[in-house]
């Protein structure tokens, strides 16, 4: 006989959440620091201010990423956006230089 109320669904094992969290942060420091390091080609003249624009850019997005990779419910899809995040990073500091 089925219980009168849905039973609970069992927590993940902390390896994983860890594990995600870890790719989680990973990804978005990567992406932070592809930001930074590609950000001095934008600027023709003073690259400073272009690197000052990359900081406040990075430090924006870095909680944002390991928000997207870590929170979403599907876990594939949260570490396919961050990837997808760092991929965009990078190539923004190809075209500009």
């Amino acid at each position: 006989m089925a219980p009168p109320f849905p039973l609970p669904r069992r927590a993940a094992p902390s390896r994983k959440w860890f594990l995600r969290a870890g790719i989680a942060i990973a990804l978005g420091w990567m992406c932070a620091h592809l930001i930074v390091a590609g950000s001095p080609s934008w600027a023709a003249e003073s690259g400073h201010e272009a690197v000052i624009l990359g900081q406040m850019m990075a430090v924006l997005s870095f909680p944002v990423v390991v928000l997207l990779a870590f929170g979403l419910k599907s876990k594939e899809l949260g570490i396919i956006l961050g990837i997808c995040a760092c991929i965009i990073a990078a190539l923004a500091g190809l075209v500009h230089s």
